[in-house]
């Protein structure tokens, strides 16, 4: 489920992505800890069941993943650096220097 339900995808030792599907949500989860990503049934806020995948066994399944749906959605990766209001503050910060900068050179 692509959409506006979907959170960012978050990165740092709680990465989680949870997609949310009419019977239960699938949550994929990374754990520094462990060096694995974890995919796990979530049902009502209830873990239903998990299966953690090292590294080369996660890398496969993004492959096969993305072979099979390459051209067939017009969703692509987000890259999110920033949060959107960290974003915004960016764009205020940066009209306002640009503001200052345009006064010290007219005077």
């Amino acid at each position: 489920m692509s959409g506006p339900n979907r959170a960012p995808w978050p990165s740092g030792p709680a990465a989680r992505l949870l997609l949310p599907t009419p019977r239960s949500d699938l949550r994929i989860s990374w754990h520094t800890e462990r060096d694995c990503f974890v995919v796990s049934l979530w049902r009502n806020q209830e873990c239903v069941g998990s299966a953690p995948l090292d590294p080369a066994d996660s890398a496969e399944m993004a492959s096969f993943i993305v072979i099979h749906l390459a051209g067939r959605t017009p969703w692509g990766p987000r890259l999110v650096t920033t949060a959107p209001g960290e974003q915004r503050r960016r764009r205020r910060l940066g009209f306002y220097r640009d503001a200052v900068r345009s006064f010290l050179r007219s005077h």
